[in-house]
């Protein structure tokens, strides 16, 4: 039974259960107590059950609860489209149904943060003032302010009623992070002996929540005594959310490695172009321009490469989520075709498809088994 727009409820004399769907993706088993004129007027929650993502609600929370409310109690107005009582299990329970018009998505109004440029946030909307009010609007909204890193909580609160203009204004309340942070580390590795890295990162470079990370790596610690024998890795990695277009961002990669291994030694500087694309939540596309000057060394013997790629990613996405998925599916194909600037522009092409598939043995999202299977190839003209 849906309740279409506003819905007020009012207890009965008699037990009455019923299992009600709310938006949020809560369960709500709502009891009326007995007649008890002496009682005072109120409403009781008692939490019976909880479980994370939900089929169709990766990163949310589903609650069962038992509402007691007591004779003479009017709950509050619901506003939530799709407001639905699933059953009654015993007694009765008395409702109205006031039908009103339309609702519709209202004004996002943002408050809280210091550090990132409000405007941008506006273009950060996943909807237009005016679309039919969904919850499905508001869940992406949320996701889309917390994916971008800048934000220890984002808070939305709707209002309880609708505006003049049969709008649901929408407030969300925010608390930034520091806007740097530094880490470091240590490691062994039989291969590379002892190694130390360190990063310090920039999470909102201009306002804009632009991200850049400064990293460095040095292995091969004590395996030498020259430390022209020292392995070492340094990167600069830039990302530019929402450019040009929204859910695309920008990206800026460079990097000076010299890799030691026993099969070969190469000594390499690299530049990338890219752009990041998220097309709907199944799919994803990655694309840019890479190029690489490096040097190989193998069995004694130097090579020299001038390297041009056309990098290629697309992701076809079916877990229930992107951070922490329990169950669903996940293929990423990438293909890079190559061009030997330094060998007559000699053209070749890496090829890869990795595939893997979550298992939720425990049934609680809390013991998850991936199983991955990667294929590649590799061919030149």
């Amino acid at each position: 039974m849906s309740l279409l727009s506003l819905v007020r409820s009012r207890s009965t004399a008699v037990i009455v259960t019923a299992v009600v769907v709310t938006t949020g993706f809560q369960i709500a088993e709502a009891v009326a107590a007995p007649q008890a004129p002496s009682a005072p007027v109120t409403v009781t929650r008692e939490p019976l059950a909880s479980a994370g993502h939900p089929r169709g609600a990766p990163r949310r929370t589903l609650g069962l609860s038992r509402v007691t409310v007591m004779p003479g109690t009017t709950l509050a107005l619901h506003h939530h489209p799709g407001t639905q009582i699933g059953y009654v299990d015993s007694g009765v329970l008395t409702y109205t149904v006031e039908q009103g018009p339309l609702a519709r998505m209202g004004p996002v109004r943002f408050s809280g943060t210091e550090k990132v440029d409000i405007v941008y946030l506006q273009r950060r909307v996943p909807f237009e003032q005016g679309d039919p009010f969904k919850p499905a609007n508001v869940n992406a909204l949320r996701d889309r302010l917390t994916s971008l890193g800048v934000f220890n909580s984002v808070r939305i609160k709707e209002a309880t009623k609708l505006d003049p203009n049969g709008e649901l204004p929408i407030d969300v309340a925010l608390t930034d992070r520091p806007s740097h942070t530094i880490g470091f580390g240590a490691s062994y590795e039989t291969i590379l002996g002892f190694g130390v890295n360190a990063y310090w990162m920039h999470r909102n470079l201009f306002g804009e929540a632009e991200s850049l990370r400064l990293s460095a790596e040095v292995n091969r610690i004590g395996s030498t005594g020259s430390i022209t024998d020292l392995g070492y890795g340094f990167k600069a990695d830039f990302r530019k959310p929402d450019w040009w277009l929204k859910q695309q961002d920008a990206t800026i990669n460079a990097a000076a490695v010299n890799q030691i291994y026993d099969a070969y030694h190469r000594k390499a500087v690299t530049l990338a172009f890219g752009l990041d694309r998220i097309i709907d939540p199944h799919w994803r596309v990655k694309a840019g321009v890479y190029g690489e000057a490096s040097q190989i060394e193998r069995y004694g013997i130097w090579g020299y490469y001038q390297l041009l790629g056309l990098p290629t990613q697309v992701i076809w996405n079916e877990a229930n989520s992107d951070v922490d998925p329990t169950r669903g599916y996940r293929f990423i194909l990438d293909a890079t075709p190559y061009a030997d600037l330094t060998h007559s522009g000699n053209l070749f092409a890496i090829l890869k498809l990795v595939g893997t598939t979550y298992l939720n043995v425990s049934g609680d999202g809390r013991s998850v088994i991936a199983l991955t299977k990667q294929r590649a190839r590799g061919g030149s003209a």
